[in-house]
């Protein structure tokens, strides 16, 4: 059995996989998820896959669950330093056609929060932590984070809600999904930072280790092709990114991976507040 970060526990099985609601309280969540994974199986089916539901129920706990057909394919993050450049450039325009298709279509779920407010409670939330250190950037971040103004706000359109490379399954040739998260806002804009942030931060190292070490070359030109190949507003996705990277300083086993996580987020921040193209290679440099 895994934790997931949303709260609920994933319990792994040889033919399938059973998600568990963290207590009943987080049941209308579970629940969204079971729509948004019925909706992707509909709407985009000649895109990706997703996996198959089996059935779903509530246990002794009051729990809602539900079971998923497993899927034994590789995750992105563990194949994707080791493609060659053709493999990589081929599954980073994959998703980015993937990330573009969801532009055009509506959320299955309701909207509990506008753009500005679901940005600011992301940003905000990381100057809980970062506050606590006596770094230079913590006041930056924060003098930054007060200047940002996201008016008027962004449509919703459908999203994953977490399209990191740890939720992306790949055999080379087919895309499947898995885990989608119902968020506050919904935008396919998150769903390019997301795909971005994974790639360049080490995400994995950062769930399962204290050790952050700069992106393998692929990382950056797999975000670099998906920076390109994303049909969006460029300067939003360097703010969803900047959110994104401060999103998951909580989430540090050191003060080291905090305040790297910190420092790009700044670079970003200061991008966003004047206009300055967002450059991932650069930003590792």
């Amino acid at each position: 059995m895994t934790q997931g970060f949303s709260g609920g526990s994933i319990i792994w099985h040889k033919s399938h996989v059973v998600k568990v609601a963290a207590g009943p309280e987080q049941n209308e969540k579970v629940a969204q998820e079971i729509v948004r994974i019925q909706y992707m199986a509909r709407k985009f089916k000649f895109l990706f896959e997703v996996p198959t539901i089996l059935r779903s129920y509530v246990n002794k706990r009051g729990a809602l669950c539900y079971e998923m057909g497993r899927v034994n394919v590789p995750r992105l993050e563990d194949i994707l330093p080791n493609m060659g450049y053709k493999d990589v450039m081929s599954v980073a325009a994959k998703l980015s056609d993937i990330i573009n298709q969801f532009s055009a279509n509506n959320s299955p779920n309701d909207q509990s929060e506008n753009e500005d407010t679901f940005i600011r409670r992301k940003l905000c939330r990381a100057c809980e932590y970062v506050n606590d250190y006596n770094w230079p950037k913590a006041d930056e971040y924060s003098k930054m984070v007060r200047l940002i103004n996201l008016k008027p706000t962004r449509e919703p359109t459908f999203s994953h809600g977490d399209m990191a490379m740890d939720n992306i399954l790949y055999d080379g040739t087919k895309i499947t999904l898995i885990d989608p998260l119902c968020q506050g806002f919904e935008n396919f804009h998150w769903d390019a930072a997301k795909l971005m942030q994974s790639a360049l931060c080490h995400w994995k190292e950062i769930r399962t280790t204290s050790a952050i070490t700069p992106a393998h070359h692929t990382q950056l030109y797999f975000a670099e092709a998906v920076l390109d190949k994303i049909e969006c507003c460029k300067r939003r996705l360097v703010l969803y990114l900047a959110t994104t990277l401060a999103r998951i300083i909580p989430y540090c086993h050191t003060s080291i991976q905090q305040f790297r996580l910190l420092s790009m987020a700044v670079t970003l921040l200061k991008q966003y507040l004047t206009g300055t193209p967002l450059k991932p290679i650069g930003l590792l440099m």
